[in-house]
């Protein structure tokens, strides 16, 4: 699996073999932790919200632990997630901007990129709160690093289409989509 495509029969069996020999093996590793990020992404998938939430916890613990930025980073990004997924709103969206905040200061690109999707999708169509998903999105696309990073930068640029559609901003959509 990778962004954009993701087969959950092909990769959930290795990811769960994955979390076994690791689990023995190196408890406390980073590798473990990305492991229950990529499960918990699993369990968003499939709707298994408090299962996600969990793997979520359990790879931000290992982080603390560790003091590794960018594994708390990912922690702090699926835990707010699956916490927003559960109506935890206010809890879930601290988390994500936490998240958020590392992976802007340590230079992240693609953490930072999910936790503006995650943050953008669930504030407008969680919470149908447009102008939150366009402050979000906006201030993702005004980062230097987006200048660079072409399908992340078109895949954010939908999102903020979308919110101006949700928000009734039907000419500000339009010159999104045709700027000339």
């Amino acid at each position: 699996s990778y962004y954009g495509h993701v087969d959950l029969e092909k990769g959930t069996p290795h990811l769960e073999a994955a979390q076994v020999i690791l689990e023995q093996d190196a408890p406390d590793s980073a590798g473990l932790a990305y492991v229950y990020v990529a499960l918990s992404t699993v369990c968003m998938h499939r709707r298994e919200v408090g299962k996600g939430l969990d793997y979520a916890q359990r790879a931000l613990a290992i982080a603390e632990r560790l003091n590794s930025r960018p594994v708390i980073a990912n922690g702090l990004i699926f835990a707010g997630q699956q916490l927003a997924l559960k109506g935890q709103w206010r809890q879930g969206f601290d988390y994500i901007e936490r998240g958020w905040k590392i992976a802007d200061e340590d230079n992240l690109p693609f953490v930072a990129f999910i936790g503006v999707s995650f943050r953008g999708v669930t504030s407008l169509m969680g919470r149908r709160d447009p102008q939150d998903a366009k402050r979000w999105l906006r201030r993702e696309l005004e980062r230097p690093r987006m200048a660079s990073a072409s399908l992340t930068r078109q895949m954010l640029l939908g999102m903020f289409v979308d919110a101006h559609i949700v928000a009734g901003e039907m000419a500000e959509a339009r010159k999104l989509v045709d700027p000339g």
